[in-house]
């Protein structure tokens, strides 16, 4: 026990083998963070190094390298009841850990978290000839998101709720840590944030004059309604086969793909008004170049015409919705996550 924390259960490391295995199954009802004082300690800073800098890579690289992960065995299983931080409820979970034949294996991480439920596996395998397999799995269903943004700004007044699935993985790849760039699988995101300024959306996608003019006058006050994606991923390079944005003025949809391993984006994203307005200027917005350096390219072809090649962003935003005259302010046609449509 540390404090009010305390943790209980049994552990065993057998020596008796080669190679040392260790077995643990632990249960804490409360682990209170400011029990614990780090004072500047890591297990991967070098002496007289900054935790964070190019020496706690390494460091953390060694401890997952191939030669570390075979050198012995692990069976750990834990549970906590509570974690708090101050007067803070983060949450509880439990999780299954093991180390064999070089292979780190997250069989089950489950978390009760704020507002939403937490769900995760994950498989690291390094190899003795440098090279590595990797999957993640990740499930998050309801998350609050106001409670995450005020672990950041106490005083944001953002909230709503947020969805996620992510399926990653890479196998027999030249690399020592899992990295986004060779993955292949999926990624689903539907947020839904509540009291969060479209003003940036909005000056990009009308006009100009009418966007500020909705600045100044509160009644025109515009909100994003949700953002939805589902995205492919192969070999590195990320396909929306639904990407959208839809705030209580707009709906944007988008196209095109993002090459994580050349680090360029091409892009094609078509803003819809949601209010006839006279003086709206509704072009395409094209997004390329490279992720450090896009370059930003209007075009000039009418938004009629530029969905024609939208056909995989229909599922969730069809164009037939989106070029007529009733798209709802809420976005309730087609925000998965808006009262009354995923809750």
């Amino acid at each position: 026990s540390v404090g009010s924390s305390e943790l209980r259960g049994d552990c065993r490391i057998d020596l008796s083998d080669s190679r040392p295995r260790i077995v643990s199954n632990l249960e804490a009802p409360l682990i209170q963070l400011d029990d614990f004082h780090a004072r500047g300690w890591s297990p991967v800073r070098e002496s007289g190094r900054e935790a964070g800098g190019p020496s706690s890579a390494k460091g953390l690289v060694k401890i997952l390298s191939h030669e570390s992960l075979s050198s012995f065995d692990a069976d750990v299983r834990l549970k906590v009841d509570s974690v708090r931080s101050g007067m803070d409820i983060l949450g509880g979970g439990l999780g299954h850990l093991e180390v064999a034949d070089s292979r780190l294996t997250l069989h089950e991480l489950s978390l009760d978290i704020p507002g939403g439920e937490f769900k995760g596996s994950f498989l690291f395998h390094p190899k003795p000839n440098g090279r590595l397999d990797w999957d993640a799995e990740i499930g998050a269903e309801g998350v609050d998101v106001g409670v995450l943004a005020r672990r950041m700004n106490p005083d944001s007044p953002v909230g709503g709720v947020a969805h996620v699935a992510l399926d990653l993985g890479a196998r027999d790849v030249l690399s020592r840590v899992p990295e986004i760039g060779h993955a292949t699988g999926s990624l689903n995101l539907d947020l839904c944030p509540e009291n969060f300024d479209a003003g940036p959306v909005d000056l990009w996608a009308t006009n100009l004059a009418l966007a500020v003019l909705a600045k100044l006058d509160h009644r025109s006050h515009s909100e994003v309604n949700c953002l939805v994606a589902r995205l492919k991923v192969e070999n590195g390079i990320i396909i929306p086969e639904t990407l959208g944005l839809d705030t209580t003025a707009v709906r944007v949809v988008a196209n095109g793909k993002i090459d994580l391993p050349k680090g360029v984006y091409d892009l094609r994203l078509i803003p819809i008004p949601k209010r006839p307005q006279m003086l709206t200027v509704r072009v395409p917005l094209g997004v390329k170049g490279t992720l450090a350096n896009p370059e930003i390219d209007m075009g000039r072809m009418p938004v009629v015409h530029s969905l024609v090649g939208l056909t995989g962003s229909t599922l969730l935003f069809p164009a037939r919705a989106l070029v007529g005259h009733h798209l709802p302010a809420d976005g309730s046609d087609i925000c998965p996550c808006v009262k009354g449509r995923g809750e």
